[in-house]
């Protein structure tokens, strides 16, 4: 399980990225876009299969869209 926090002591859940994404991509496919984002500064990696979120409250945003997109 991928596991982000927002840096301040609060976490949230996201999808579990195994071996496969949920979309079937390779897991080389993925990290080209998790180096990304680190580089961006938007996320860092805070242990083995977790990340944390830079910007505040981006956590929220993340869950947010999340649940729209479930509807």
């Amino acid at each position: 399980m991928v596991c982000a926090s927002n840096g301040k002591g609060g976490a949230s859940q996201g999808e579990s990225t195994g071996d496969r994404s949920s979309n079937g991509a390779e897991p080389g496919y993925i990290s080209v876009y998790w180096r990304k984002l680190i580089d961006d500064q938007i996320i860092m990696p805070a242990s083995y299969g977790y990340v944390q979120f830079m910007l505040p409250f981006f956590d929220r945003f993340v869950e947010e869209q999340i649940m729209f997109d479930e509807f």
